[in-house]
């Protein structure tokens, strides 16, 4: 009978049969050997040297196995990474491009919110030329008031009789006793018959016998003295409302060159023609704030243009506005200073016209009750 093979040396030799398909080449039977195969009394022997033969030869085999499924999975890992690296690198150049485009569309939003034309007032974007035309008018204002108000000085102290200032009224033409030569309604001056048509009627509700200075030696005399001190006090009273007068008149002098401004705004407003208050191209500050107004209030077309505009548009309208407020509420503030001090100019007179005679003449008697007491 045949020895029977241990299952460790089978299970190599069933490896090698395995993992090499010629199987391995084994050396003669030798004496002590073990058949593996066939009959029991012949085919191949396995020795112990066959054994760990066999044992290395696949153990062997199976690292060099293992090593090239590592090296195709790494390669194809290998593969796999630059794959998604390229795919990473590609869809971060896309969103970085993202960006730019969402970065430039945004500038454009930004821009058209800004700049577009939703984002203008009403009265546009002319609002530089408009400031450095008032502010060279406001200056031009001034110089004028100061110029009517010393004509009316200088008409003060003219030298003229009753008969001679009695005749200048009668030359006046009915027509020009009218408060349309003051403030026309169209609320500029238009040439310099109408300017001085309105230095004469501001004298006339002024001023009309002017009370001249006394000259020389009538001064040294007692009637001479009371004549100036009365002059003196009338001129007092004259400051106020000839300054009131002329600063009337200043306000509706063409002292802006804003006439092309005017005309376009005028336009924009839905207006024919040309508008009244516009003399070579410049208008008065008064037709300047009563534009500023009518461009507004009185423009059917305002109405849709605020709300056709956008948040930055609204600011700008609110703030102009704002400006113009600004500047009606300065000008009623001098206004009312000037009404303040007429009014109190005209009790302080009443005051003085009912108890200065009584006091003068209650003095005269104190006076002579004392001389006639010593």
């Amino acid at each position: 009978m045949c020895r029977s093979l241990k299952w460790p040396a089978a299970l190599l030799l069933s490896c090698i049969a395995f993992t090499s398909p010629a199987g391995p080449t084994l050396a003669a039977p030798v004496s002590g050997g073990t058949y593996v195969t066939g009959k029991c009394s012949s085919g191949a022997i396995a020795t112990p040297s066959d054994v760990a033969m066999a044992a290395d030869w696949t153990a062997s085999t199976i690292a060099q196995s293992i090593l090239k499924v590592g090296q195709a999975l790494q390669g194809e890992v290998a593969k796999q990474t630059a794959t998604i690296m390229k795919l990473d690198e590609a869809a971060s150049e896309r969103f970085r491009q993202y960006l730019v485009e969402f970065g430039a569309a945004q500038a454009r939003t930004d821009a058209q919110r800004m700049y577009g034309e939703q984002s203008r007032p009403s009265m546009g974007c002319e609002g530089r030329e408009l400031g450095a035309g008032i502010m060279v008018g406001k200056k031009a204002e001034k110089l004028i008031a100061a110029d009517y108000y010393n004509r009316f000085k200088t008409h003060n102290g003219e030298k003229r009789s009753v008969h001679q200032s009695d005749n200048w009224l009668k030359s006046l033409k009915e027509d020009s006793i009218s408060a349309e030569k003051l403030m026309p309604t169209y609320g500029t001056y238009r040439d310099a018959a109408e300017q001085q048509a309105a230095r004469d009627l501001g004298l006339l509700l002024t001023n009309p016998y002017p009370s001249p200075p006394l000259q020389g030696g009538e001064l040294n005399t007692r009637e001479g003295a009371a004549y100036e001190a009365r002059r003196k006090l009338k001129e007092a009273r004259l400051v106020l409302p000839q300054k009131a007068m002329a600063d009337i008149a200043a306000n509706r002098s063409p002292t802006m060159e804003l006439g092309a401004w005017m005309m376009d705004m005028w336009r924009k407003a839905g207006g024919q023609g040309q508008p009244m208050g516009i003399v070579d191209g410049k208008i008065s500050a008064n037709a300047l704030l009563d534009m500023l107004v009518d461009v507004r209030f009185a423009n059917a077309n305002w109405y849709d243009n605020v709300l056709a505009m956008n948040e930055v548009g609204l600011q700008r309208e609110a703030i102009q506005m704002q400006a113009l407020q600004l500047e009606m509420m300065r000008r009623q503030m001098r206004s009312l200073e000037q009404i303040a001090a007429l009014l109190a100019q005209r009790e302080g007179a009443a005051i003085m016209d009912s108890d200065h005679q009584a006091l003068t003449a209650g003095a005269a008697r104190a006076a002579s009750e004392r001389v006639e007491g010593r």
